[in-house]
C-alpha cells in the first residue's frame, strides 16, 4: 500500500512542479532528483539508524505517520513559496543555470522531508524483520517485490481511475490517507507486542569449528559501485525505452502510465521470483549471470523496438475499444521490458545479501545498495536526457546501457566463479560475445519509428497486414530532411508531394509550410484588434503563425514563447522560405521555455494573445486548456485584450469538445467561435468587450499588404467571406456547454478522456452542433446600411452563411448526394476550402 502511495505522490508532484516551474524537462529532472535524491538520503540513513525488533516496528510505524502528515501539509506549502517561484523566473530566467539551480533548491527543501522518510522505512523495516542471515536476500527481495507490487497498482489506478475520476486533489488524500493508516496500524502492532519482546539475536555466517569465517566474494566498495554503474544502466534503458515507445504509442497520460507499470511489474517479479539465489552459495556467480543476461535481453529489444511500428498497428486496428487498445500496448511494453527488468530486480536483494556481513548488518546493507543504486539512477536520468540521448540517439542509448551491463556482469562472473580454472575466459567471452550482437543490432527507420502510428493506423493497414515495414513508408510518401532527439521530444522536418513540409514531433504532425489554419490564427486576432501594439504567441511550430502575426505592421513588440528547442532549429532551419525569416524580424523576442509558466510569472501585458499549443490530450500540452490557464490568459491582457486559441475538433468527442467551449465562455466576459479553412479545427476568441466589427476599418486592413494575399490564399478575399467563418458568439457558447463540466487542473477531463474517444471520428457531429448554435455574423458589422457595397457584402455573406449550413447537412447525406451538393457550393464559392477539400477527397477515393 506504501508503495502504491509513493508513487501517487510522484504523479501528484510532477503535475504541480510542472505549473510551478513549467512542463521542460529540465523541471521534470529536478523533480527526479529531489524525489530519489531524498529517497536514496533516506535509505542510506535509515540503514545506519535502524533498530530491530519491536522498536524497529515503532520506528516504521512513527515514519509512515510522519510522511503522512508531511504531505498532507505540501498543498499549503507549495501556496505558501509559489511567490518565490515567481520571483526566480522574473530574476533569473535568461540565467539558464541560476535558474534551474535556485528551482532545484526550493523543490528540495519542499519535498525533501517527505522523500527521506519514504526512504528510511525500507531498511528499517528489512531490520526488524529479518532474523537470520542465510534468509537476508529472500526477506529483502520479498519486500521490495511487495512494494513493487504497490507501486505498479499505484501507477494503473492512478493513470486510469483516480485521477480520471476523483481529480488531483482526492488522489493525493488517499496516499496521505494510506501512510496515516499503515502508520497507525503498525504502531497498533508495536502497542499489542509484550513490552519484554527480545530482540532478534544476531547471527553471522556459519562457521566451522577451528575454520577461519570466509572471505567474502566481492570488496564492498567494489560490489556497490559496480552496482551504481546499473543504476545508471537502468535508467538509461528506462528513459531511452520510454522515449522510443511513446513516438509508438503517442505521449498521452494512459501511455505513459502503461509504459512505467509494465517497467516496475518486472522488477517486482525478479525480486520476489529470484531473490532466494542471493541466500545460495554460488549468488556472486550468479549475480554476473543476472548483469549478463539483462544486458544481452536488453540488445534484443533494439529488434524489437525497430518492428513495433508494423505490429502496434494491428494492435490499434484489431482493439474493440479503449480497453482494448490500452491492454494491446501493456502487453506489448510488457513483452519489451520483461526479461530485462526482472533481472533488475532480481540484482537488488542479491547485492544486499552479498553486501552483508551478518543479520545485524542487513539494513546497512540495504540502505547502502539502494543509496548507491539510486544515486547511479539521478545521474543516468540528467545524462541520459541532456548528453546521451542528444548526441548519440536513443537506439544508441539502449545499446550503450546493455554494454555497461554486460562490463559489469564480465567482472561479477569472473569473481564469482572463484573455483573455476578458466574464469577470465568466462569473463571475456562474455565481453566479445555481448560486443558482437551490439554491432549486429538492427538499424531504426526514423520514417517508421515517427510514422505517428497511434493517429494513422488506418493508413497504414494494408500493408502491415503482411508485416512490411517498408509499406508504412511508400504509404507515408515522406522524406526525412531533418531528425533531431532532443531533451524531451524527437522533432522531425519530412517533405511530402506537392511541395509540403510538415513539422512532426513526438511522431505528431504539428505544423507545416503552407496551412490556412496558421495564417488564420495570427490573422483572426489582428483583424478584431487592428490597433494592437504588443502580442504573445504560445508556440512556434514552423512559425507560420508568427509571419502571419508580421503581416500587421502597427504590432510593435511579440514574445514568442516555444518549449522545444528542437522546434526552434526546425524552424530556423527548414522553414524561413515560407515564413520570410519570420524569427529573424526585430519585432519579435523568442523564450525557450513553457507557455503556462510564462503567463503564470511574466510582469508583461499584451494587447494579443495567441495560444497554439499541440492536441489537448497530450500530456504537458493538456494544462493550456484548462480554466487556470484561461484565467491567467485574462489576466495577462490590457484592458481591451484579447485573445485566442486554437481547438482540436477532430478525433475528439462531442462532450469534450463542449466541456472545451464551457470552460472557454466561463473565463471571458465575452467569447465566440470561429471556423478554421481546416475541417475540424477552430478558433476560440476571448475578450472583456462585446464583439463589434468596423466593417469601413475591417476593409482597409484587409486590403493592405501582404495582408490581402495571405487572406486570399485561404479563401477569405473579401470581409464577406471572413465573417461567413463566425460561428456563435457569447449565450451561443454558453448553450453548447450547457450540461457540461470544467476542465481544470485538479480534474483533467480532456486530457484523461478525449484518448478515450479519439478512435471515433464525430467532427460532423460536432460541426452539427455548432450549426444549431450559428448566428449571423452581420448582427455584429457597424456600416451604413444604406451604403450599395454593405448591402451587396451582406447578401454575399448571407449567401455563404446557406452553403456553410448546405456543408454541414451532407454529413447526414449520401455518398452521391454529398457530392453534387458540394459541386454545388463549389461552383458559386470557389474560396470555400471546406467544399473544395471534402470534394477532392470524396472524388478521389
Amino acid at each position: 500500500m506504501t508503495g502504491a502511495a509513493g508513487l501517487v505522490y510522484e504523479v501528484i508532484w510532477n503535475r504541480t512542479l510542472a505549473l510551478y516551474m513549467g512542463n521542460t524537462s529540465y523541471a521534470l529532472a529536478t523533480l527526479l532528483a529531489v524525489f530519489m535524491g531524498g529517497l536514496a538520503a533516506g535509505a542510506w540513513a535509515g540503514g545506519r539508524w535502524a533498530p530491530r525488533g519491536r522498536v524497529g516496528l515503532a520506528a516504521y510505524a512513527v515514519l509512515e505517520i510522519g510522511t503522512g502528515l508531511y504531505c498532507a501539509l505540501l498543498p499549503a506549502l507549495f501556496t505558501i513559496v509559489k511567490p518565490l517561484f515567481g520571483w526566480i523566473y522574473q530574476s533569473y530566467y535568461l540565467s539558464f543555470t541560476a535558474f534551474n539551480l535556485m528551482q532545484f533548491v526550493v523543490a528540495g527543501i519542499l519535498l525533501g522531508p517527505a522523500t527521506l522518510m519514504m526512504g528510511a522505512t525500507l531498511p528499517i523495516l528489512v531490520n526488524a524483520l529479518t532474523s537470520s542471515h542465510t534468509r537476508i536476500s529472500t526477506r529483502v527481495g520479498l519486500l521490495y517485490a511487495v512494494n513493487a507490487v504497490g507501486a505498479t497498482v499505484g501507477v494503473l489506478l492512478t493513470g486510469f481511475v483516480l485521477l480520471p475520476h476523483l481529480g488531483a486533489q482526492s488522489t493525493y488524500r488517499i496516499a496521505v490517507a494510506i501512510n496515516l493508516g499503515v502508520g497507525i496500524a503498525v504502531g497498533g502492532l508495536y502497542l499489542l507486542l509484550p513490552e519484554r519482546t527480545p530482540l532478534q539475536q544476531e547471527t553471522s555466517l556459519p562457521v566451522q569449528p577451528g575454520k577461519a569465517a570466509p572471505a567474502p566474494v566481492f570488496r564492498r566498495v567494489s560490489l556497490l559501485s559496480a552496482y551504481a554503474v546499473c543504476g545508471f544502466a537502468a535508467m538509461l534503458l528506462q528513459v531511452t525505452w520510454t522515449r522510443s515507445l511513446t513516438l509508438i504509442f503517442g505521449s498521452s497520460t494512459y501511455a505513459f502510465s502503461m509504459i512505467t507499470a509494465a517497467f516496475i511489474l518486472g522488477l517486482s517479479l525478479g525480486s520476489w521470483g529470484l531473490a532466494w539465489v542471493g541466500d545460495r552459495s554460488w549468488s556472486a556467480a550468479a549475480l554476473g549471470g543476472l548483469a549478463v543476461a539483462v544486458g544481452l535481453s536488453a540488445v534484443t529489444t533494439v529488434s524489437l523496438l525497430a518492428n513495433l511500428p508494423v505490429t502496434h498497428t494491428l494492435d490499434v486496428l484489431a482493439a474493440q475499444d479503449f480497453g482494448g487498445l490500452e491492454w494491446a500496448r501493456f502487453r506489448s511494453a510488457s513483452v519489451l521490458f520483461l526479461v530485462p527488468t526482472i533481472g533488475m530486480g532480481a540484482m537488488f536483494p542479491i547485492v544486499s545479501k552479498l553486501a552483508a556481513s551478518t543479520t545485524h548488518d542487513a539494513a546497512r546493507a540495504v540502505g547502502d545498495a539502494y543509496t548507491v543504486n539510486t544515486s547511479g539512477t539521478i545521474l543516468g536520468a540528467f545524462v541520459t536526457g541532456f548528453v546521451l540521448i542528444p548526441w548519440i540517439g536513443m537506439r544508441n542509448g539502449v545499446l550503450v546501457a546493455a554494454g555497461l551491463y554486460l562490463l559489469v556482469g564480465a567482472v561479477w562472473l569472473r569473481a564469482g566463479l572463484v573455483s573455476m580454472r578458466h574464469r577470465n575466459a568466462v569473463g571475456a567471452l562474455v565481453v566479445v560475445v555481448g560486443m558482437a550482437a551490439i554491432v549486429a543490432a538492427p538499424a531504426w527507420d526514423r520514417s517508421v519509428m515517427t510514422s505517428g502510428v497511434f493517429l494513422r493506423a488506418a493508413t497504414y493497414a494494408n500493408g502491415v497486414q503482411e508485416g512490411a515495414s517498408d509499406e508504412i513508408k511508400a504509404r507515408m510518401q515522406q522524406k526525412i530532411i531533418f531528425y533531431k532527439e532532443g531533451h524531451s521530444d524527437v522533432t522531425t522536418v519530412v517533405d511530402r508531394p506537392a511541395g509540403q513540409r510538415a513539422l512532426i514531433v513526438n511522431g505528431k504532425p504539428d505544423a507545416y509550410s503552407r496551412s490556412a489554419t496558421q495564417d488564420w490564427l495570427g490573422q483572426l486576432p489582428l483583424l478584431l484588434r487592428p490597433e494592437a501594439r504588443s502580442v504573445l504567441l504560445i508556440g512556434l511550430g514552423s512559425g507560420g503563425t508568427l509571419a502571419a502575426i508580421e503581416t500587421h505592421d502597427d504590432v510593435r513588440r511579440i514574445d514568442v514563447v516555444e518549449l522545444s528547442p528542437g522546434v526552434v532549429e526546425a524552424a530556423r532551419t527548414y522553414f524561413p522560405q515560407f515564413t520570410g525569416n519570420a524569427l529573424n524580424d526585430a519585432r519579435a523576442r523568442l523564450l525557450v521555455g513553457d507557455g503556462r509558466l510564462h503567463l503564470e510569472y511574466t510582469t508583461s501585458t499584451y494587447d494579443v494573445i495567441v495560444s497554439q499549443p499541440s492536441n489537448p490530450w497530450l500530456a504537458g500540452a493538456a494544462a493550456l486548456f484548462t480554466r487556470e490557464s484561461f484565467e491567467l490568459m485574462r489576466g495577462r491582457l490590457n484592458e481591451d485584450g484579447l485573445a485566442c486559441i486554437w481547438f482540436q475538433g477532430f478525433s475528439m468527442p462531442e462532450e469534450n469538445f463542449r466541456i472545451l467551449t464551457k470552460t472557454w465562455a466561463e473565463t471571458w466576459d465575452h467569447s465566440s467561435v470561429w471556423l478554421s479553412p481546416a475541417i475540424g479545427e477552430y478558433l476560440f476568441i476571448g475578450s472583456g468587450e462585446a464583439l463589434g466589427i468596423d466593417l469601413a476599418g475591417l476593409e482597409r486592413t484587409m486590403s493592405e499588404r501582404p495582408i490581402l494575399p495571405m487572406l486570399s490564399r485561404i479563401g477569405m478575399p473579401s470581409p464577406a467571406h471572413f465573417l461567413s467563418y463566425l460561428v456563435s458568439v457569447d449565450e451561443g457558447l454558453v448553450a453548447i456547454g450547457e450540461g457540461s463540466s470544467t476542465n481544470t487542473d485538479d480534474n483533467g477531463r480532456i486530457e484523461f478522456d478525449t484518448p478515450k474517444g479519439m478512435g471515433r471520428d464525430q467532427t460532423g457531429a460536432i460541426l452539427q452542433l455548432l450549426q444549431s448554435h450559428r448566428v449571423d455574423p452581420w448582427l455584429y458589422v457597424a456600416g451604413d446600411e444604406t451604403d450599395p457595397d454593405f448591402a451587396s457584402g451582406r447578401a454575399l455573406g448571407r449567401t455563404l452563411f446557406r452553403d456553410a449550413a448546405l456543408f454541414v447537412e451532407t454529413y447526414g447525406a449520401k455518398t452521391t448526394e454529398r457530392l453534387a451538393i458540394l459541386q454545388r457550393i463549389t461552383k458559386t464559392n470557389p474560396n470555400n476550402l471546406h467544399a473544395l477539400a471534402e470534394l477532392a477527397r470524396l472524388e478521389n477515393r
